[in-house]
């Protein structure tokens, strides 16, 4: 699981799933321990969700009824919801529900989402910044005679390296249903 410290988070702790039908995001949260992030097979996240003993639940996107018959990797994702649930103490959570939770509608987009979760965790500049001096372009240093200079305007925040996961779509919802479920349970403020 990749991890990086944040250790101001005043969030407690969680595990959030957003699962797949071979692999699932997995978020782990615990207060004044680094975030934990991967997209990993389901075997491995149910060993994941073993982990966590912290009796708090589990909380799993569902799936949202569409009116259509279902496809193989929706009825995969739908067994590997019910073993999840199974596994652990759950809670399931709608889209819709994970959407008006953080943004007030469920008409949003994953970039809402996004945004909504960067907002929560102190806006996207310092949430995943990573921004690099403007003078030296990140290389640190500058000029002619290399005067040393800062490498980062903005540092890199706790959410850089999920930002730039390969799979951070799959990560960015796994983070939006725990948050989701913080602020529905008023843990978190508005």
């Amino acid at each position: 699981m990749t991890t990086f410290p944040w250790y101001n988070w005043r969030l407690p702790g969680f595990v959030a799933v957003d699962p797949g039908p071979e692999k699932s995001a997995v978020v782990r949260a615990s207060p004044g321990v680094p975030l934990g992030f991967s997209y990993i097979s389901n075997q491995l996240a149910m060993a994941v969700i073993g982990e966590h003993q912290s009796g708090r639940p589990v909380i799993i996107e569902d799936i949202e009824p569409r009116g259509l018959p279902l496809g193989h990797d929706v009825a995969q994702t739908l067994r590997w919801i019910g073993r999840f649930d199974h596994h652990s103490t759950s809670v399931l959570l709608h889209p819709a529900a994970i959407k008006a939770a953080l943004c007030g509608s469920a008409a949003v987009t994953d970039a809402s989402i996004r945004t909504a979760c960067c907002a929560l965790l102190g806006g996207e500049r310092q949430a995943v910044g990573g921004i690099k001096c403007p003078q030296c372009k990140g290389k640190g240093w500058r000029g002619r005679n290399h005067d040393p200079c800062s490498t980062w305007e903005v540092p890199p925040g706790p959410l850089y390296e999920l930002a730039h996961a390969a799979d951070r779509v799959h990560l960015w919802r796994a983070l939006a249903v725990g948050l989701a479920w913080l602020r529905r349970t008023a843990q978190i403020a508005a």
